[in-house]
């Protein structure tokens, strides 16, 4: 392998790391069977979670983004491209989601990765209120 080669594999592994790391706004449970609990990772560090069992409702609405309403607690999602995350939690296999305050400002100028950045969940605030 070229020097060149190498450093082209590097800027590849790199740019495929951004990317994964950009799109990391909820990770989906691998077996189904293991999951019971849904968390919440916050910004500033503070990590808490929920029974699936106690999930009563859940609504997507386009103004407000994902309401969850658990027994004693409701919890807003709001951000960008949450359509899939709503489908992933009504089928009970996310795992773990995560709020993020990456500025909308930023976009990447590559072309590929600008489309993915536009297309990706984006989990702006997380809301948490005791009912």
């Amino acid at each position: 392998m070229t020097y060149e080669t190498a450093r082209d594999h590097m800027a590849d592994r790199r740019r495929d790391a951004r990317r994964m790391e950009r799109d990391l706004a909820f990770t989906t449970l691998t077996d189904p069977r293991l999951g019971n609990r849904i968390g919440f990772r916050f910004s500033n560090g503070a990590m808490r979670s929920l029974p699936y069992m106690q999930l009563i409702e859940t609504e997507y609405n386009t103004d407000v983004g994902i309401i969850m309403s658990f027994i004693g607690h409701r919890v807003t999602l709001s951000g960008r491209n949450l359509a899939t995350l709503y489908l992933r939690i009504e089928e009970e296999l996310i795992c773990e989601i995560i709020e993020r305050h990456q500025p909308y400002d930023f976009q990447p100028t590559d072309f590929e990765e600008r489309n993915a950045w536009e297309k990706a969940t984006y989990i702006e605030q997380i809301g948490w209120e005791v009912i």
